[in-house]
């Protein structure tokens, strides 16, 4: 049962005896509406989803909505007031907001424009309230962000289980993620006694596997239902060129046409200060800038993923370098003079001298596995495409 019919349930069975009359199942969706400032749920839930928000202070005059909402349905007064006062508090223990599916898409698809095969570069999570933009304080109900609600993945998912085809893709970019490497979990198969922070590790392994394979249950049926992005991103995630063939065929629908386009003109806005984003901390630039061939963030961020044991990721940036032209596992350490004359240059024993060594060592390279690898080649195709584009 979803988060939102176990509530249902749960507000039917304590209100119902309040009212034994006249209350039904639905009426519970009416209040639900009533208390978030809607007159039905007929006009809430066609454009908006819902949101838990456990830190969310109880929107504006929810009581007086209740019991206007309650008295409609045909309950007396007295039954009005006492079904409000009931449900305020079953609200209190299980608050939840609405966000509308406008401000959802912009959230899943403008952060992430450019990155779809990829979870790193939309891990702006907005975990933290702090990460929010400003909003004025009615807005509060609002403030989790899709990413981290149980609430909302059921939403989604129930429309999209009704047919609505965009929803498996919106439900997609939520559960999209990366599988990290099995090495720890398969040890545990085979009798490895692990510490606490391995046994997190091989936790983690399993608990974002299974969310994985709802990412690529999701994005496929949105690819088969005839969203073109989801064909084009299923077409990398399963390594299945019949997918590319079908996007090819295909036109976007208005929603993800909108997106794309927006996308597009963010990306060409923010092209000519890619070097000063990426030098101020903006992954998603030094991204970019890799891919097009940079030596330093390609580098850079081989590196960063080693030290992450992201071992797909500096897979595929080292394809990405050769595509270039580049190898990352050979060392690019040069001896160069250190002052005088010839300061900074590449160190000539015929002038002698002091000096000094700079540049890095080549990347080691983890052995993965197949899958793996078939993997970061989709990630490294997806880079270069991205880059051409």
């Amino acid at each position: 049962m979803s988060v939102i019919k176990s509530f249902a349930h749960r507000a039917h069975q304590t209100l119902s005896p309040l009212a034994p009359r006249t209350f039904k199942r639905s009426h519970v969706y009416e209040l639900i509406a009533a208390g978030l400032g809607f007159n039905s749920w007929a006009a809430l839930h066609p454009s908006h989803v819902l949101v838990d928000a456990d830190e969310a202070d109880m929107p504006p005059d929810f009581g007086r909505n209740v019991v206007g909402r309650a008295l409609q349905l045909g309950c007396l007064q007295p039954e009005a007031q006492k079904i409000a006062e009931h449900f305020q508090s079953l609200y209190a223990q299980q608050p939840f907001g609405c966000l509308p599916l406008s401000e959802l898409d912009e959230n899943l698809f403008e952060s992430a424009s450019g990155t779809d095969g990829d979870s790193d570069s939309e891990e702006q999570d907005f975990e933290d309230d702090e990460d929010w933009p400003e909003e004025d304080e009615s807005e509060a109900v609002r403030r989790v962000f899709p990413k981290t609600s149980e609430l909302l993945r059921a939403d989604i998912e129930d429309r999209a289980n009704r047919g609505d085809v965009f929803s498996h893709y919106r439900l997609a970019k939520i559960l999209q993620c990366k599988v990290p490497p099995d090495y720890l979990y398969q040890e545990s198969l085979r009798g490895r006694v692990l510490n606490a922070q391995e046994q997190r590790w091989a936790d983690g392994y399993v608990e974002l596997k299974g969310q994985h394979e709802r990412f690529v249950k999701h994005l496929r049926a949105a690819a088969d239902g005839g969203v073109r992005i989801a064909a084009m991103l299923y077409a990398i995630v399963a390594d299945d060129p019949s997918y590319k063939e079908m996007a090819d065929r295909m036109q976007g629908v208005p929603e993800e046409q909108h997106w794309h386009t927006r996308s597009m003109k963010q990306a060409d806005s923010a092209s000519s200060n890619l070097d000063e984003r990426a030098e101020s901390g903006d992954l998603d630039a030094a991204a970019q800038l890799a891919a097009q061939g940079d030596e330093n963030w390609l580098r850079y961020l081989a590196e960063e993923a080693l030290e992450a044991g992201r071992f797909v990721d500096l897979w595929a940036w080292q394809l990405v370098a050769l595509h270039h032209g580049m190898d990352l596992t050979r060392s690019n350490m040069h001896a160069y003079h250190d002052g005088g004359l010839n300061d900074g240059e590449f160190y000539d024993s015929d002038f002698g001298g002091p000096m000094y060594v700079d540049g890095d060592e080549g990347v080691e390279l983890p052995e993965i596995s197949e899958e793996q690898m078939k993997a970061a080649q989709g990630r490294a195709e997806q880079l270069l495409s991205e880059a051409s584009d």
